[in-house]
């Protein structure tokens, strides 16, 4: 695999016992505390980013976005997706 070029720097300050409980960490997986702290970070942040990319619909909401699918005119695609995946509607989440 190729490795890309590490030009950018990330600088932190933790406490003495953090830094010792990553370095431990790092050394349990075989790994330099540079290359832990990189995987773990990148996974984190990946995570958030996906998180909040995904839109997630209540009841209402979906239904008010239904209904502004079938009383205008629907983007292009959607009877493709509806097709597809054999549905009119939208799995929605339950309110709280």
């Amino acid at each position: 695999m190729t490795q890309l070029p590490k030009d950018e720097r990330l600088h932190l300050r933790v406490t003495g016992e953090h830094h010792d409980l990553i370095e431990q960490a790092a050394t349990l997986e075989g790994l330099t505390l540079t290359g832990f702290a990189t995987r773990h970070l990148v996974d984190a942040a990946t995570r958030v980013v996906e998180h909040h990319r995904v839109t997630q619909l209540g009841r209402e909401q979906a239904e008010a976005f239904l209904r502004a699918l079938e009383e205008g005119e629907a983007p292009q695609g959607v009877d493709r997706l509806t097709r597809h995946f054999g549905r009119t509607s939208l799995p929605v989440r339950e309110e709280p």
